[in-house]
């Protein structure tokens, strides 16, 4: 079982991660990194799978860029909101193109809403009834899926604010970011990568067990007819004595001789065949079980939907792939941040009991399992750390050579603060 001082000495970034959280939590220090040094700040930040290139706008200073009246977008309501942010993706349609090691991107906008900072989580999503204009804040995420970490990123800026200030523009990995102060007609970056990105990769499961044959006893039938017509004609000969021939001699030589030879062949099965199969230890549902569900959270590190299914084929089965695809996604995105999605780094497989042998002699288990999924996501120049943790029936069998997850009962889900009071109680 992976105990917590297992799971300190196998992957030490996971308790980092949650001390990490733990004092965030705690502590409730203003986020770092969320001064606005313009009216025009931007992000290009790169993931494993994917591009982003972000906006924060602070739409008070960009009434003569957007062409809106101040006097009427005074106090923005919903409704006014809507037109902004038409107003806002039109202006922003097809400015400051981004390419990686060499090639284009095409960028689909992803998400416009307006924001607001917070001291605790960075900058949300503004959800006031009226947002007065000098508090009105913008943020703009366009995507690109990708296939691995690029070494260079090129982009022509496009976008500045009006009057002397610089658009302010951060570019890069995590860890490995570069801030440029850009002006018209010097907007063009490049940024190289200067150390390795770790790729995620598919954890190798143990093959399945093979099904053991078990012998069935089997009754000679032709031997046995032998023998039994050479004992006859032998009692027949005893009882005649004197008067029995010499072909009752024959027929009893004859039987031994053909008992002896059809002993092996034309065997009757006395029973039906059968398979016998050792069931699952906890050891080995523990070992399974987290390679299957870092897997399976594996496959949202990738943002094209192809790539999620086939990566998610490899651990679920049928109908529930749909089921965790919904459940998985739903869980990981962050809806006060505008849909952004938490990236899972760590996954802490707490617990996982074998409850019962999968039915009828089949290879399979159900699994009573905790686990605490330990993650992060950077949208909008500032990074959050989530913790989820939860508490389910998994029914695992072979298909195809492979285990993977065939139903999933989920019995609890448990979010941030709880999680990370609960693990600081047990240490």
């Amino acid at each position: 079982m992976k105990t917590w001082k297992k799971i300190q000495q196998s992957k030490p970034g996971l308790l980092a991660s949650l001390l990490l959280v733990g004092f965030f939590l705690g502590s409730m220090a203003p986020v770092q990194g969320q001064t606005l040094l313009s009216p025009v700040h931007g992000y290009v930040s790169a993931e494993p799978f994917q591009i982003r290139r972000e906006y924060v706008l602070t739409l008070a200073a960009l009434d003569g860029l957007l062409g809106f009246d101040p006097v009427r977008f005074a106090e923005i309501d919903a409704d006014e909101r809507e037109v902004l942010k038409r107003m806002i993706t039109a202006y922003l349609d097809g400015k400051s193109p981004v390419s990686v090691d060499g090639f284009p991107l095409s960028m689909e906008l992803e998400s416009i809403h307006f924001i607001a900072r917070s001291e605790t989580l960075g900058l949300v999503e503004d959800k006031r009834d009226l947002i007065p204009l000098g508090d009105a804040l913008v943020g703009v995420t366009y995507g690109a899926a990708t296939d691995g970490p690029p070494e260079l990123i090129e982009v022509i800026w496009e976008v500045f604010p009006p009057g002397t200030d610089p658009a302010i523009l951060d570019v890069g990995v995590r860890d490995q970011m570069q801030r440029f102060e850009l002006y018209p007609g010097r907007g063009k970056v490049k940024w190289t990568r200067q150390a390795p990105v770790v790729t995620p990769e598919l954890l190798k499961l143990p093959a399945p067990p093979d099904l053991e044959e078990v012998p069935v006893p089997t009754f000679p039938a032709l031997g046995a007819g032998c023998l039994l017509v050479a004992a006859i004609a032998g009692l027949t000969a005893l009882v005649r004595k004197e008067k029995a021939s010499a072909w009752l001699g024959l027929v009893v030589l004859a039987g031994v001789a053909g008992g002896v030879v059809l002993w092996n062949v034309g065997r009757i099965p006395l029973g039906t065949p059968a398979s016998v199969v050792e069931p699952v230890t906890d050891e080995e549902a523990d070992e399974i079980v987290y390679a299957l569900l870092r897997n399976i959270y594996h496959s949202f590190d990738y943002r094209k939907e192809s790539d999620i299914y086939d990566t998610l084929d490899r651990s679920a089965e049928g109908e529930l792939l749909t089921q965790i695809y919904l459940e998985v996604r739903r869980s990981l995105e962050l809806e006060n941040q505008g849909g952004a999605r938490v990236r899972i780094q760590n996954v802490d497989l707490r617990d996982c009991k074998v409850e019962d042998p999968a039915p009828g002699g089949e290879v399979g288990f159900v699994a009573a399992c905790e686990w605490v999924a330990v993650g992060e996501v950077t949208h909008w120049g500032h990074t959050h750390d989530r913790v989820n943790r939860y508490f389910a029936d998994l029914t695992v069998h072979p298909v195809e050579g492979q285990w993977k997850l065939t139903a999933l009962e989920m019995e609890k889900e448990e979010r941030l603060e709880q999680v990370v009071k609960s693990l600081q109680e047990q240490k």
